[in-house]
């Protein structure tokens, strides 16, 4: 005698969380009651049929983000040797009261002022740093 059961499975109850889970928002399921219950049985054919009905109470809640902060450095050079970067910055530094150091990005190595949390701060110093003579100065958002 062979025996059918048709049950609703907890896969199909990942897939759902899976599908609707795709939103900003997270879902914890609280609670999970299994309730059985036979519908019926032909005795001629030797098959049972069965159905397990799934019963789940989903808590939604929002998720807040992390706030997006802005730090700003400003670009003063750019040079493909790593030797004239740190003379310039040795000059930059005798001229600048903040700190100067350079990153090595895209084959160049980048002059930089360190990081500054203000844009009104960050705009003022790159007229400072313009007005000097380095025109080409430009400002560099970094969001974290």
């Amino acid at each position: 005698m062979k025996s059918y059961i048709i049950t609703v499975e907890v896969s199909l109850l990942l897939a759902l969380l899976g599908i609707f889970g795709c939103t900003s928002k997270s879902y914890e399921v609280e609670d999970i009651r299994v309730d059985s219950e036979k519908i019926g049985t032909n005795n001629n054919s030797g098959i049972k049929q069965e159905i397990v009905e799934h019963n789940l109470e989903i808590k939604e809640e929002t998720v807040n983000p992390k706030p997006i902060v802005h730090i700003y450095s400003i670009q003063i050079g750019a040079f493909l040797d790593m030797k004239n970067a740190q003379e310039f910055i040795n000059k930059l530094k005798k001229i600048l009261s903040y700190d100067i150091g350079y990153q090595f990005i895209d084959e160049y190595y980048k002059v930089r002022t360190g990081k500054i949390d203000n844009k009104d701060q960050a705009s003022a110093e790159l007229s400072k740093i313009k007005n000097l003579g380095y025109k080409d100065a430009f400002l560099i958002e970094v969001t974290k």
